[in-house]
């Protein structure tokens, strides 16, 4: 039940899903891949010491909602989307359901991590 509550207040707005294509060589921009970095270093040392290093994880190609990208690491989920305002933050939701984890923050464009909601 948190989780839905947290997915749902971290990644609010009416997006359509839309799969993604283009086989296995489809990346991620740099700056969700940025974005990416800078959250596992944020919460590897200070929230979530058990979350996989960043070489760990993988762009999840499943379908997904137009300007998300998840990624996957074993029984982790990350989620990055652009902000619906206009600073250009990156929202980002991890989760682990095995753990009963999920953190959600946002990555600011000079790459400062904030956190917006921590479970555990």
């Amino acid at each position: 039940m948190a989780v839905i509550f947290l997915l749902t207040s971290c990644l609010s707005g009416d997006r359509r899903s839309i799969p993604v294509t283009g086989g296995e060589d489809a990346s991620a921009p740099a700056l969700v891949e940025l974005a990416r970095e800078n959250v596992l270093e944020y919460v590897i040392s200070s929230r979530l010491p058990t979350a996989p290093p960043s070489a760990d994880w993988q762009l999840d190609n499943g379908e997904q909602l137009a300007g998300e990208y998840r990624f996957r690491s074993g029984d982790w989920l990350m989620i990055i989307s652009p902000a619906e305002r206009h600073e250009g933050n990156q929202r980002v939701v991890i989760i682990n359901n095995v753990e009963n984890i999920s953190w959600c923050g946002y990555v600011e464009l000079d790459g400062h991590v904030v956190d917006t909601a921590y479970i555990r």
